[in-house]
């Protein structure tokens, strides 16, 4: 619906009135396309609001020299109507003039398909897009705005499986651990890291969080690691570089 609006914004009216239990009615249209918002104010409850969009596109075959069929697709089934014309009116209006002449009569499907046997195409068709919505009965109007849409990317990324992130491992490790600036792995600066932690260690892979010294042991996290693997691949580099004997 949005999009609808934003094509046809210059010819739609700032705003409708509404009023409870009737019917509003808003048409516009274009060279060769006819666009209805029908608007209903009925609902005691705003979570019955909706809307619903029809879009159909009619073709026109000149059958007889004062009868025209046209044929559309409707929930993927094809739907005919008949249609009396002038041979006048047909040679001087254009097809959407000629649309909105008089009321289409649906045309049973074996009689039309005869006729089209013997019938002309015309090229082109007339698009008709129908908008429902149906709004809270104390609605007194509708107004119509531009919406600024953001421009599509020009390439799409690939599609993806989910992978699991954020999983936190724990455990401990055990030895006599160098002061950072002894050692080349990168360190948050400060006295205390993340929960009170010693060093905490950024790296592709995830974070590494080493705590203080328990009687020997230290209590390490593993976070944001996909898998148990990549987080024991970097306890055991972080180990080898901080770690004495």
């Amino acid at each position: 619906m949005g999009s609808l609006i934003n094509a046809h914004i210059d010819t739609l009216p700032a705003e409708v009135s509404l009023q409870a239990g009737s019917c509003t009615v808003v048409q516009v249209r274009t060279a060769d396309a006819i666009v209805v918002f029908t608007f209903h104010a009925k609902y005691a409850n705003r979570f019955q609001e909706h809307c619903s969009v029809k879009e159909r596109v009619y073709k026109c075959w000149r059958c007889r020299r004062r009868m025209v069929i046209w044929g559309c697709e409707e929930e993927g089934e094809s739907a005919y109507y008949a249609q009396s014309v002038s041979n006048r009116r047909f040679k001087r209006e254009s097809l959407l003039e000629l649309f909105e002449i008089s009321t289409l009569l649906r045309c049973e499907k074996n009689i039309a398909r005869t006729m089209l046997l013997t019938g002309k195409k015309m090229p082109g068709g007339v698009a008709v897009s129908e908008v429902v919505v149906v709004l809270h009965q104390d609605s007194v109007r509708a107004e119509f705005k531009h919406k600024k849409q953001a421009p599509a990317k020009s390439r799409q990324s690939g599609f993806t499986l989910p992978r699991a992130v954020n999983i936190c491992y724990t455990g401990c490790i055990h030895g006599n651990m160098q002061t950072p600036g002894q050692t080349n792995i990168p360190t948050k600066k400060g006295s205390k890291g993340p929960c009170g932690s010693e060093m905490h260690i950024d790296t592709s892979m995830g974070v590494l969080q080493i705590f203080s010294n328990n009687s020997g042991y230290r209590k390490i996290t593993c976070k944001a690691f996909q898998n148990k693997k990549e987080a024991e691949f970097v306890v055991d580099y972080v180990c080898n570089a901080v770690c004495g004997e």
